[in-house]
């Protein structure tokens, strides 16, 4: 199994370097020291690192690029400068290329210089302006879409930003994470605010339309929820999403554009920021608990606790 990386984002943070066992305990194997890593993206032997506000770029986020050696530990770190914006968020590298959004400033880099500034808003009063929060590949395409909560949309790119489509969202909805289907047909949105998956079809071209909605919540539950994060199955047999209030992970049964919700698990700590799936197994990042918690996935798609948890300080990442 190729290694696992973890952010601890905060001022004496860096990224652990993880391998898993088979009975689901993470086990570090190395430690890279970084300023606030708040996101992980691979692209072959380089693994790139969003910093949240480094020293020295008056108040924007950072890239760095670390080469990964054969046994997965990072060295010969590269500052790559500033991204252009505050909170940068999520980033995404391929094929030597990477994508970045800014959430607090609104834009979109495509590094190094291309920056596209999002100026939209919605009713919530976390909308009163852009806020892009995902940016990813459109499976079978030279897409790209990027999730803009503060603009209640996604909106499909190609991979010089130039602007292809866009979907608008129910308001307050909140896009945040995006899950792909292999083929690129089907897409699945987590809404932050709403506490929703969203189904979309691909209809080719970037074209992209709303089929169906499901709660990531039980039906009694009346506390404050903002959803987090949003993984598929390799198979595609099982898609999950994080709540941060409920603290938990929502497992449902894919059917193309319906999802059946097979049940809400407690995600063992606070505030579950980011998940990632590895085989049988899901990893949990939950960022006021500063634990990294481990699930065995059954036959039923349902995660069940291992009892293993790794201690860090304020994770937010699982590659």
């Amino acid at each position: 199994m190729e290694p696992i990386y973890l952010a601890s984002c905060q001022k004496d943070g860096g990224i652990c370097t993880c391998s898993l066992t088979s009975s689901g305990e993470l086990c570090q194997q190395s430690f890279f020291p970084a300023d606030s890593p708040m996101y992980l993206a691979r692209d072959g032997e380089s693994l790139w690192a969003l910093l949240l506000a480094p020293d020295g770029k008056k108040g924007c986020s950072g890239l760095m690029r670390y080469h990964i050696r054969p046994d997965g530990s990072l060295c010969d770190p590269v500052d790559c400068g500033s991204t252009g914006g505050v909170e940068a968020c999520h980033l995404l590298a391929e094929d030597g290329q990477v994508w970045c959004v800014n959430y607090d400033s609104g834009s979109v880099l495509r590094f190094p210089d291309k920056l596209v500034q999002h100026t939209g808003h919605s009713s919530h009063p976390r909308q009163q302006s852009a806020h892009p929060h995902f940016v990813g590949h459109l499976p079978g395409t030279d897409l790209l879409c990027v999730c803009d909560l503060g603009e209640d949309a996604v909106i499909v790119y190609d991979r010089q930003l130039n602007p292809v489509s866009r979907v608008q969202f129910p308001a307050e909805n909140g896009p945040r994470h995006l899950a792909f289907s292999a083929d690129g047909k089907t897409v699945y949105c987590l809404c932050e605010l709403a506490s929703q998956v969203v189904v979309l079809s691909h209809h080719g071209e970037g074209k992209l339309t709303i089929e169906s909605a499901f709660s990531t919540l039980p039906q009694d539950f009346c506390g404050e929820n903002i959803a987090a994060a949003v993984r598929l199955s390799k198979d595609e047999k099982f898609l999950y999403a994080s709540n941060r209030g409920h603290d938990s992970i929502a497992a449902f049964r894919v059917d193309g554009a319906s999802l059946t919700r097979v049940g809400i698990v407690s995600c063992e700590g606070e505030v579950p920021r980011d998940f990632n799936l590895y085989g049988e197994f899901l990893l949990c990042a939950n960022e006021a608990s500063d634990s990294v918690t481990s699930f065995r996935i059954g036959p039923d798609g349902l995660p069940v606790f291992t009892g293993h948890r790794l201690q860090m300080a304020c994770p937010r990442a699982v590659l």
